[in-house]
């Protein structure tokens, strides 16, 4: 049988670390769905890829940032992205790049969640 303190302290731990996340925990159709700051799960990116730069974006000289609601699976798969802001002509591509990106599965008490974090794609002409 497990210590009472080990396990209150595994708890308050869990949840000073959602706390320092600014997140909570959820049930989503039975599953665990935590909300993780953007800088942190920055962290954890193994795999990116760039935006293409949209030909009418460049030609018009628009530049600026796409911000981005994203939902990463257990696996750390980007499974589901909605634009929270941006310019439209920008938005578009800001998804289909962030779709292709990978990151390492985030584990919350031992257990594979999933995480909704926001990521902001800069598009910016040299």
């Amino acid at each position: 049988m497990k210590n009472w303190k080990q396990v209150v302290l595994r708890v308050t731990l869990a949840g000073a670390a959602l706390a320092l996340a600014g997140g909570t925990a959820s049930a989503q159709d039975g599953d665990k769905r935590v909300r993780i700051a953007s800088e942190l799960q920055q962290a954890k990116l193994v795999t990116s890829a760039l935006p293409v730069y949209p030909v009418l974006a460049r030609r018009g000289r628009i530049e600026g940032t796409v911000r981005l609601n994203a939902i990463i699976d257990k696996e750390g798969k980007v499974t589901k992205v909605e634009s929270v802001s941006g310019h439209p002509v920008l938005d578009q591509a800001a998804k289909e790049a962030v779709s292709k990106w990978r990151y390492k599965p985030t584990v919350l008490n031992g257990e594979a969640v999933e995480v909704v974090t926001t990521i902001d794609v800069v598009f910016k002409l040299s």
